[in-house]
This record gives C-alpha cells, structure tokens and sequence, in this order.
C-alpha cells in the first residue's frame, strides 16, 4: 500500500511530536535537608541515565553519583553541610544532559553524613 504525498507531511510531524515528548528534563528539588533522605526526579530520555551531583559550578568536574536504568528517580542522602548550593545532572544513554536548579541546602538536626 502507497501512502498519497500528501500525507508524507502529517508522518514527518507527527514523527517530530513523538521526539520532543522524550525531551530529557531534571526536575528542580522544592528542598533539601542536611543529612536527609530526598527523591530526584527527571522525564523524558533514553534509558540508561547517569546522575552527578554537585554544587553548580563543580557540575562539569564532577564524578557521576549513580547509573541507573529506566528508572527517573534516585533517593539520595544530601551529604552536604547546610547552606550550600547543589544542583544535579542527568545524562541519557544518548548522550543527552540536563541539569536541575540550585537548590540552598537547609540545616538539620542530624550532622551524621558530614
């Protein structure tokens, strides 16, 4: 069966739609607690994902925190003092990146991880 041209043009957008929904996106922490438990989050991309964290400008120079598979979530301990900033970076295994805000580290009670 032949496909009239004139339908070629609907494929190739609809083609493109289906790309861009898999846009690699890291999802901002609303907070994070000195010493405690979080969930980061991310959407879109292609399995397998690299996560780095890291103060912000240290992102680039940093070591890769954890690789995961098709999962979008990691649960991590923030192990760094409060006030300080820490952003996190998500690589899919096509090489995509994207990189979360900063986010100011609140203080705790609990100084165990440091």
């Amino acid at each position: 069966m032949q496909l009239p041209i004139i339908f070629l043009p609907v494929l190739f957008v609809l083609a493109a739609a289906q790309d861009t929904a898999q846009t690699l996106t890291a999802d901002t922490p609303a907070s994070l607690k000195q010493c405690e438990k979080t969930t980061l989050t991310w959407s879109g991309g292609k399995p397998w994902y690299t996560v780095t964290i890291a103060p912000p400008d240290d992102l680039a120079h940093a070591e890769p925190s954890v690789v995961t598979n098709a999962t979008a979530v990691y649960d991590w301990v923030v192990r760094y003092p409060a006030g300080g900033q820490i952003s996190f970076k998500v690589e899919d295994g096509a090489g995509t990146t994207a990189v979360s805000g900063a986010v100011t580290v609140d203080p705790s009670d609990d100084f165990s991880c440091l």
